[in-house]
């Protein structure tokens, strides 16, 4: 989850859980891009932004036209009939269904033109990210990025929980074939696909608090045994975890989770 979204939920859902330890699960294709207002495509939510060297809110979003549309009494009883009537609830599905079809031929026309099939670009996630940043947008989206990372550690300090950063995987990161991953970076002009996951390891070594890299590890394990760990039927190697990515990621989290308590306790003996 984008840390944008993961500050907002830690601080007005994730205490009344009162929790030993706080995880934020990382995704590196387009957590980063989903903190700048100049770079995710859909403007109608809050940003982060810094102002006088802090971070701080940008509720700008409410003046946007098809905000404050939503906000009028039609949409208002629109919204309301969705909740209680059947009938409407009927009605935008069958919307939606159709929106979703016209949204998959697109998508598919894309992937022909971009040969996702490979490996290569996948739709809804920058590629931008697997290099250093080129440019002030993508400077400031970094810079954004680590800045509410590091106020959630602090907020998680205060309520005296552990904090635990797991950067997770994208699909071409951990294809089984090396000839693919290496085309992909040859097409880039970069050298590895790990640049976000050892950032973020960099900078939890700065900065006092815990992550886990699972790219790395799911890379090895889905070349050795030739499986990919995204994708389903004929998405496969793309999009998100599916029942194998999902098994060895839980495996991964448990060990790292185990291990730190163990160690807490002969810390105390």
């Amino acid at each position: 989850m984008a840390p944008r979204r993961s500050f907002m939920t830690l601080r007005h859902r994730v205490w009344d859980y009162s929790p030993d330890i706080v995880i934020l699960a990382f995704t590196t294709g387009n957590d980063v891009v989903n903190n700048s207002r100049t770079l995710e495509p859909y403007k109608m939510r809050p940003f982060f932004t810094y102002k006088g060297g802090k971070l701080v809110v940008d509720t700008s979003f409410r003046s946007l036209p098809e905000f404050r549309a939503r906000q009028s009494t039609l949409a208002t009883v629109f919204y309301w009939a969705i909740n209680y009537s059947r009938a409407t609830q009927a009605i935008n599905e069958v919307k939606n269904r159709i929106a979703n079809i016209l949204t998959e031929s697109r998508n598919k026309r894309k992937e022909s033109r971009n040969k996702i099939g490979d490996g290569g670009e996948e739709l809804g996630l920058d590629d931008m990210v697997y290099s250093e940043p080129k440019n002030d947008v993508w400077k400031e989206a970094w810079r954004v990025t680590e800045g509410l990372i590091l106020l959630m550690r602090d907020e998680v300090r205060e309520k005296g929980a552990d904090f635990l950063v797991v950067t997770l995987s994208n699909g071409i990161q951990v294809h089984p074939d090396p000839s693919v991953r290496r085309a992909f970076t040859e097409r880039l002009g970069i050298k590895n696909l790990f640049y976000p996951d050892l950032r973020i390891k960099s900078l939890g070594e700065q900065e006092g608090f815990s992550v886990l890299n699972l790219a790395q590890a799911f890379q090895v394990y889905a070349e050795q045994h030739k499986i990919f760990l995204h994708g389903f039927g004929s998405n496969m190697g793309r999009g998100h975890w599916n029942a194998e990515g999902h098994r060895f990621a839980g495996q991964a989290v448990a060990k790292t989770l185990c291990e730190d308590m163990n160690s807490k306790q002969n810390m105390l003996y």
